[in-house]
C-alpha cells in the first residue's frame, strides 16, 4: 500500500473528523494526516515541501487576510490539490480551482471511504504522472542546453527585432567577442563589408516570411580578421504562428575556403605553365579519361578539345605502343609517339 502524505486545510473539525474516520477504512493509500484550520497556518506547517495531497475546502479561501490558493500551490508545489465544497460550485470558484492547479472539486453529501480513498489515489497518481513528465522535460531541456552550450558550432539567437540574447561558447571562440559584448548588440557587429545591402535584404525577407535561409557569410572577427561561415537560419514560432525569435547554426569553414582558393591558384599557375609549353600536355581523371589538353597540343595533334575531352588517354598513343603503354598502366619515362588526328606520329 502506497504511504501518502495529506493535508487537510479545513477550519470545520467535523468536516475534518468525518475525512479522518473514512481514510481509516482506506484500502488503496495509507495516510500520513497533517491538519492545518487556517490558510495562513497552512502557509507556515513546519511540515517539508513533500506533502503529497492537500485536501482544501473552498470556503476557507476567501477568509479575510488569507493567501490565495496561489499560494498553497507555491508552498507544496509537488502536492496534489483537492478543493472540498459544502455546496456546488459557482463558476466562478471552479475557474479559480482551474487557474491555480487545483485538480478535482468534492462534495462533502459524496463523503464514503471508498470514495474518498479513490478520489485522493487517482489524484496522487495523475500528479506524480505530471510530476514525472516534468522531471523527462527537464532532463530532456537540460541535454539540449549542454548540447548547444558545448556544439563546436556557432549558434546565436536573437529576438524578432534581431538583437542577440544568446551566444554559445564556439561564438566567442570563433568572433572573439565575449557573451557579455555580444548580448544585445545586432549581428551586424560582424559584418565585414564584403556582401552588398541586396544580400541581407534577401536574407530578412525570406526569414521575415518564416522561411529558412542558408547560405555562406564572409564575415569579420572582433580583431579584424575576415572569417567564412556556413550558416542556417531559422525563425521561431509561437504556438499561434507568430515569429518571436530567430536561431542561426553556423560552421567556420574559413580553413577549407582558404585550402580551395590555394588549389584554385595552384591550378591556375599549373596552367599557366602548360600553356607556355610547345609539347603535348594533358591531364587524366583516375579512370583515365581526358579532361585537360594545352592549347599547343591541340595544335600539334591537330585535334579539338571536344574530340579528345572524356576519351581515354591511351586514344592518343601511337597503336605500336598502346598495348605496352597499357600493361604498365602508365606512361613510360622516355618518349612515347603519339597519334595525330592525321594519323601521323608525332
Amino acid at each position: 500500500m502506497t504511504q501518502v502524505s495529506l493535508l487537510i486545510l479545513d477550519d470545520n473539525k467535523a468536516s475534518f473528523d468525518l475525512i479522518g474516520h473514512y481514510l481509516e477504512a482506506s484500502r488503496l493509500m495509507s495516510y500520513t494526516v497533517h491538519h492545518s484550520p487556517s490558510v495562513k497556518e497552512a502557509l507556515n506547517l513546519s511540515v517539508d515541501r513533500s506533502v503529497d495531497i492537500i485536501s482544501v475546502n473552498m470556503e476557507m479561501l476567501h477568509e479575510p487576510g488569507s493567501a490565495p490558493l496561489a499560494a498553497i500551490r507555491s508552498r507544496y508545489p509537488r502536492a496534489a490539490l483537492v478543493t472540498v465544497c459544502q455546496n456546488e460550485s459557482s463558476p466562478e470558484q471552479a475557474l479559480e480551482i482551474i487557474k491555480n492547479g487545483g485538480q478535482y472539486c468534492i462534495h462533502v453529501h459524496e463523503f464514503s471511504s471508498q470514495f474518498l480513498d479513490r478520489t485522493y489515489a487517482f489524484a496522487y497518481q495523475q500528479k506524480q504522472n505530471e510530476l514525472r513528465r516534468e522531471e523527462e522535460t527537464q532532463l530532456e531541456m537540460s541535454k539540449l542546453a549542454r548540447a548547444v552550450a558545448q556544439s563546436s558550432n556557432t549558434i546565436v539567437i536573437t529576438d524578432k527585432e534581431g538583437n542577440i540574447t544568446y551566444v554559445n561558447d564556439a561564438f566567442s571562440d570563433i568572433t572573439g567577442y565575449t557573451r557579455e559584448e555580444a548580448i544585445g548588440q545586432n549581428p551586424s557587429i560582424l559584418k565585414s563589408g564584403l556582401h552588398d545591402e541586396g544580400f541581407y535584404r534577401h536574407m530578412w525577407s525570406l526569414l521575415s516570411e518564416g522561411n529558412t535561409w542558408s547560405g555562406e557569410l564572409t564575415n569579420k572577427r572582433k580583431n579584424g580578421e575576415i572569417y567564412w561561415e556556413k550558416a542556417t537560419i531559422d525563425p521561431i514560432l509561437d504556438v499561434d504562428g507568430k515569429i518571436i525569435s530567430y536561431i542561426a547554426v553556423k560552421e567556420d569553414i574559413t580553413d577549407r575556403r582558404i585550402a580551395e582558393e590555394q588549389l584554385q591558384k595552384s591550378e591556375e599557375h599549373y596552367r599557366f605553365l602548360a600553356e607556355s609549353l610547345n609539347h603535348v600536355v594533358w591531364t587524366a581523371s583516375a579512370r583515365g579519361r581526358i579532361n585537360y589538353v594545352n592549347e599547343n597540343g591541340l595544335r600539334i595533334l591537330g585535334y579539338d578539345l571536344a574530340d579528345l575531352m572524356d576519351d581515354n588517354w591511351l586514344s592518343i598513343v601511337h597503336p605500336d605502343e598502346q598495348a605496352a603503354v597499357a600493361r604498365n598502366g602508365r606512361l613510360p619515362s622516355v618518349a612515347v609517339s603519339l597519334t595525330a588526328k592525321s594519323n601521323d606520329s608525332k
